[in-house]
């Protein structure tokens, strides 16, 4: 058999997959079902990250919270130096 019949298979088969997987991931109970996976993720991944806070609390060890804090408070003291150093010129 001819390189040509294995291409316009393989061409036939990839219009009628991508057809299909089109048809299904349009379809509103595929849609349904993605939706409610995504917002359970979500959720799951909000409970991990409260245990893994309150885990790192519990170990005295720094959170991403503390992090967070510290990172805003690095920049607003960044903003205030600048500030004060347009005052001083």
């Amino acid at each position: 058999m001819s390189k040509n019949f294995y291409r316009s298979f393989y061409d036939a088969w990839l219009a009628a997959t991508g057809q299909m997987s089109e048809t299904l991931l349009r379809h509103p109970v595929f849609l349904k079902a993605a939706k409610e996976n995504i917002r359970q993720a979500q959720a799951a991944k909000k409970k991990t990250d409260a245990w893994f806070e309150a885990a790192l609390k519990k170990m005295s060890y720094p959170t991403l919270t503390d992090f967070d804090a510290l990172a805003k408070k690095a920049h607003d003291l960044e903003r205030r130096v600048r500030a004060l150093e347009r005052q001083i010129k």
